[in-house]
């Protein structure tokens, strides 16, 4: 189950959340905008709702 799909800044990356059900937990994972395997960013659960800072 993936959500919160947020493009980069520069529009080349995008951070999502994978849960393995609808009440998580939740991980953040890292793709390239142009499509490719995503990158597992955390560990343990995250927030749902990631956001480019």
């Amino acid at each position: 189950m993936q959500r919160y799909a947020r493009y980069s800044p520069d529009g080349k990356q995008i951070v999502f959340c994978q849960g393995v059900s609808e009440s998580g937990p939740w991980e953040l994972y890292l793709v390239p905008a142009t499509g490719g395997t995503p990158q597992k960013l955390t560990e343990g659960g995250s927030d749902m709702y990631p956001d480019w800072k």
